[in-house]
């Protein structure tokens, strides 16, 4: 982070974006809310448990229904109920591990920011940041 600029962008960087933006060196700041994306994805764990729990319960229905129309529409919508539920599953778990990654991203990023600020490291350029 340049102490000058306060940016997250190296001196010559944050000169070529004054130049864009018309001298004005106004960025927004980024914030991230740990606490919500762990609460994200302890919820789309549990999500992801029920969903898992419910399993397949036709064959402990099948003898309640008989035979016939009933069982045949039971059949058809456990089946579908099977093969959708899986879909969510996945996109959940999906979901879940973006999260994470995600989490350890920012985490990864707010640690170097705050080793970077500590002490007048160089950027990639070559260019050392204002002091």
């Amino acid at each position: 982070m340049c102490t000058q600029c306060h940016a997250v962008l190296t001196c010559g960087q944050m000169r070529k974006w004054k130049r864009y933006t018309g001298g004005r060196a106004a960025m927004t700041d980024l914030r991230v809310s740990y606490d919500r994306l762990e609460e994200s994805t302890r919820n789309l764990k549990s999500i992801q448990r029920e969903l898992e729990d419910t399993g397949d319960h036709q064959d402990d229905v099948k003898d309640a229904l008989g035979s016939g129309d009933m069982a045949h529409a039971m059949h058809d919508f456990a089946h579908n109920w099977n093969y959708h539920r899986h879909k969510l599953l996945d996109r959940i778990q999906g979901m879940g591990e973006m999260a994470e990654k995600t989490m350890e991203a920012f985490k990864d990023v707010d640690k170097k920011l705050a080793d970077e600020s500590k002490g007048g490291v160089h950027h990639g350029s070559g260019e050392k940041q204002h002091s």
